[in-house]
């Protein structure tokens, strides 16, 4: 770490070294040829641990000084042997004409006495000396198999050039009778003077000022504020940056405004600086270099120049004058200026790249959009800046409307709850709120409605300052995205925000617009869209998140058909990636996982039927989007939230409504499941009504058998529960009967055991004990022969066991009963979960046996 310390102290020191020798040649002029040559080749080198980079290094435009009479050349070679100058070269010939110019140019009386011919040997010799002395050279091992004196046959033999007499021709000599003429004006300082303090900060308002972001500003300072005098040497200071990355909107901006205002003791400079183009950059060092004093206000600069002019003050931020009759004296450590400079916007990093310091005592704040800045800066220091959390975010809307009251607090959470705790959309609505006089109240009843939507994120609230004097869509703008991260945008809008599985866009023969399945296409779209914090990918999983003011802005933006056109995408995408059952009402727990990645996204499309109804005029997709929300309620019901199950099935049944006579199955399947729901949720009439339904279409097309005996079994529950035992008896022996005359006798003998079930459960009230026996003990039969079935099917297993316990109690047989009641309490425990009804019915049971037994404590 010593070591790396004392490196970069010196890499710092030789640094600002060609930053004032690269200034004093500036300000000089000469008046004799040059030669610059520059690489054709990359040179392959380091940039990492293992990791190597290929690059020209000394480009065209990096070996030009625009002195005049400057010859640029470019040589077929590398960095490592640009150094070799090979004979019949172009180099080789412009090296060779320079030195015989110099030769007629020079006097004998600067040379001393000089032969009428130079040998061809002998100059190039010379030029293998000349070149050999450059810095560059010299650190070239003496081996290098490039140095030689090969280059001695690079003249021709008939040049007729000689070396004069008595004469080393070297740098010194080549220079002899040439004059180098200072710029106009006096000589110039290695470092300027220039006007500090020099604050130069955008105004803005500090409506709300930065609420909810202390710990932010905290960091900052940590990472920015400068240290005492003295209290380290400037050869070891490094550049301090942070990087404040995240979603437009967040108050990036603001963050930085309020560290300058509030920290502005600290510095002798502070630069604000708009980084969203090159031509924003060039102008704002322009005008730095004129508030620093270091160009003239009155002209107008080369932006190059002026941009250097800046950079070399900022490599070495002299708080005074320093010239030549002072450069070697001493400097206290309160002779360098602390500065700030602020990157605002710097949504591509890599046009910071020629406008960073290299060494200094500054402090460099960014604010990007890209995550990727944080690693891009030298220090690796910054922080994804996430929305404001509900209390925050609801005190910085109360503070913005003056709405302050504890009454309007908690409506003012449910806002910043439904803004995401995104501070622009807090603030735009606030000036909404309070030039429609609405109550918080009023405007969250509002905002749901879709034209209200488009209407607050299309105005503009001039209310707050000119930092907020932006649509919500202008902050937001896609035309800088690739086409496929705009579709994979407008999908993500339409789905739940907060997990959205990447797989479901790469389901083969997916119909997301623009072919988003293709890995590589993918890929590219959701790259483009985390360089702009538009999505997040979690850590370690192949999940994305995205913001919910962000959807709502995305949504807007579609016309009708295009949101239409998205929304049958997004729900054929779901639909794919839906696990497929054999049978159609009968999920495996195993699948429950999968399920519920997917249920919160099939609830977001059901929200969205708001704004548009995208299967008017088909039928085909209204089917297929009806039947999607009947697996998903049916998921719901097999986990026991049956509440959610009805509410789905009803969307369903409402949405399927225009499209009833050509859609009549599907209705009778939501009708089978409404009856299944209402069972648990005692809502008897609707129960009555589509039981009835199911059955009478079903008998009206009996030639869909599979689903004619799921109509006989939910029929046999049904009376089961109305206490008319002799109409459940006679309908569990009809499914039972459908079911073994199935083609696959397999699978119908498996699912003969719910109307056996049905059945045993009508004997046993009848009274008729041993008919109710002889069917529940085939189920356990059929079910231990199965360990799927014993492992997965909770209702058949749980429910065999449960009414076999029934029977043997009512028989006198106690301990066999209870066995079997703690056998249908594990089960339902270890499948459904300890809440579900059919455990806690069986929890009853239970405790009714440790009760009689006399153990009180075991029964609560």
């Amino acid at each position: 770490m010593n070591l790396q310390r004392s490196m970069l102290a010196k890499v710092r020191e030789e640094v600002g070294f060609m930053w004032n020798m690269s200034s004093n040649f500036e300000q000089i002029s000469v008046d004799y040829p040059v030669i610059s040559a520059y690489e054709r080749w990359p040179t392959s080198y380091k940039v990492g641990f293992m990791r190597n980079r290929k690059d020209v290094l000394v480009d065209r435009s990096f070996a030009t000084t625009n002195v005049p009479g400057e010859r640029l050349i470019q040589v077929d070679a590398d960095h490592f042997q640009i150094y070799t100058i090979s004979p019949q070269t172009l180099l080789e010939e412009a090296i060779t004409r320079l030195a015989l110019t110099v030769k007629q140019a020079t006097s004998p009386s600067a040379l001393g006495t000089v032969n009428s011919t130079l040998e061809a040997d002998d100059v190039a010799a010379a030029l293998d000396q000349l070149w050999l002395n450059t810095p560059a050279a010299s650190r070239i091992a003496k081996d290098d198999k490039h140095i030689h004196s090969s280059q001695q046959d690079s003249l021709p033999p008939d040049s007729g050039v000689q070396s004069p007499e008595g004469a080393t021709i070297g740098s010194s000599n080549v220079a002899a009778g040439y004059e180098i003429v200072p710029a106009a004006g006096a000589v110039a300082a290695t470092t300027p003077a220039v006007k500090l303090p020099c604050y130069m900060v955008k105004q803005h308002s500090r409506a709300g000022g930065c609420i909810g972001r202390d710990n932010v500003l905290e960091m900052i300072d940590e990472a920015l504020l400068p240290t005492a005098p003295g209290a380290e040497l400037y050869s070891t200071q490094e550049i301090k940056s942070f990087a404040i990355c995240g979603l437009g909107g967040l108050g990036k901006t603001q963050i930085a405004l309020e560290f300058a205002r509030t920290r502005k003791r600290h510095f002798d400079a502070i630069f604000f600086v708009y980084a969203d183009s090159l031509t924003k950059l060039a102008e704002s060092f322009d005008n730095i270099a004129k508030e620093l004093g270091l160009a003239d206000k009155t002209q107008v600069d080369n932006s190059v120049v002026n941009r250097d002019r800046v950079l070399e003050w900022l490599n070495l931020p002299l708080k005074h004058a320093r010239g030549q009759d002072n450069e070697d004296v001493p400097l206290a450590a309160d002779a360098y200026a602390n500065y700030l400079l602020i990157f605002d916007n710097a949504d591509e990093p890599e046009l910071l790249t020629e406008y960073w310091p290299m060494t200094g005592t500054g402090s460099i704040l960014v604010t990007s959009r890209d995550p990727l800045t944080k690693s891009r800066i030298y220090s690796n220091n910054g922080i994804d800046l996430e929305p404001l959390d509900q209390e925050h975010a609801a005190q910085l809307l109360q503070s913005l409307t003056g709405y302050d009251s504890p009454s309007d607090h908690e409506v003012a959470v449910q806002i910043a709850t439904r803004m995401g705790g995104l501070p622009l959309a807090l603030q735009q609505i606030a000036g909404r709120i309070q030039r429609k006089h609405l109550t918080f109240r009023e405007f969250l009843g509002l905002y749901e409605k879709p034209a209200f939507q488009q209407d607050v994120h299309q105005s503009k609230e001039r209310g707050f300052g000119n930092a907020y004097e932006r649509m919500l869509l202008d902050v937001w703008s896609l035309d800088n995205l690739k086409p496929e991260a705009v579709r994979l945008l407008e999908c993500c809008a339409l789905l739940d925000p907060d997990r959205i599985p990447e797989s479901i866009f790469l389901a083969e023969d997916n119909e997301v617009p623009g072919s988003l399945s293709d890995p590589m296409k993918f890929e590219v779209a959701r790259t483009d869209l985390i360089k702009g914090s538009l999505v997040k990918r979690l850590h370690g999983q192949s999940v994305l998140t995205v913001h919910r003011v962000l959807q709502d802005s995305i949504r807007v933006r579609m016309p009708s058909q295009r949101f239409c056109d998205v929304f049958v995408a997004v729900m054929n995408m779901i639909i794919r990636a839906w696990p497929s059952q054999a049978l159609s009402f009968a999920f495996e727990p195993t699948l429950w996982t999968t399920y519920g990645i997917l249920l919160p996204h099939i609830e977001h499309l059901i929200e969205m039927l708001e704004r548009a109804v995208p299967f008017k005029e088909s039928a085909d997709d209204a089917g297929k989007f009806v039947a999607l929300l009947v697996k998903a309620g049916w998921y719901q019901h097999e986990r026991g939230n049956y509440e959610d199950a009805l509410s789905m099935f009803e969307k369903a049944s409402h949405i399927v409504s225009p499209w009833s006579t050509v859609l009549g199955r599907i209705v009778a399947d939501i009708d089978f499941c409404i009856t299944n729901s209402t069972s648990f949720t005692k809502d008897w009439g609707k129960r009555a009504l589509s039981a009835e339904r199911n059955m009478a279409y079903r008998l009206a097309h009996p030639d869909d058998v599979f689903n004619l005996a799921i109509a006989h079994n939910e029929m046999s529950y049904y009376y089961n529960e109305q206490g008319r035992y002799r109409d459940a008896v006679h309908h569990g022996l009809q499914a039972l009967a459908v079911y073994q005359h199935m083609e696959m006798y397999r699978t119908g003998e498996a699912l003969a055991i719910n109307p056996r079930i049905n059945i045993a459960h009508a004997h046993y009230w009848l009274g008729e004990l041993a008919e109710a026996e002889s069917y529940a003990l085939r189920c356990l039969e059929r079910i231990e022969m199965n360990q799927y079935e014993w492992d997965f099917n909770a209702n058949r297993t749980g429910n065999t066991l449960y009414i076999l316990g029934n029977i043997r109690r009512m028989q006198g047989a106690l301990d066999e009963s209870f066995v079997l009641y703690k056998r249908s309490l594990d089960h339902y425990k270890s499948t459904l979960g300890e809440l579900h009804a059919h455990t806690l019915k069986v929890y009853v049971k239970v405790a009714d046996h440790y009760t009689q037994r006399g153990e009180f404590e075991l029964a609560t």
